[in-house]
């Protein structure tokens, strides 16, 4: 999906998150934390931005806040994932 799909996708779950849930099969929450870790898995592996930054560009506060969230969510700290 295109960032302009993702972005009309968003609005709508903000609009519709019952219909949202039921055409993409997720939450609106689990659809943006999906969204959010592609982006920071391309950058981990796309860039030599710090961590700080790399969280920062996704939407997170603090890099220890997306460090646990990444690894919740890929299974490897984003360091690891990283080294690949």
């Amino acid at each position: 999906m295109t960032a302009d799909g993702r972005e009309s996708a968003m609005l709508a779950a903000r609009r519709e998150p019952d219909r949202f849930s039921r055409l993409l099969e997720q939450s609106p929450m689990q659809y943006l934390t999906e969204w959010r870790m592609q982006l920071a898995a391309d950058l981990l592996r796309s860039s030599s931005l710090k961590l700080a930054d790399i969280a920062e560009r996704v939407g997170y506060g603090s890099d220890a806040a997306f460090s646990r969230a990444f690894h919740r969510h890929v299974g490897m700290w984003p360091a690891e994932f990283r080294e690949g």
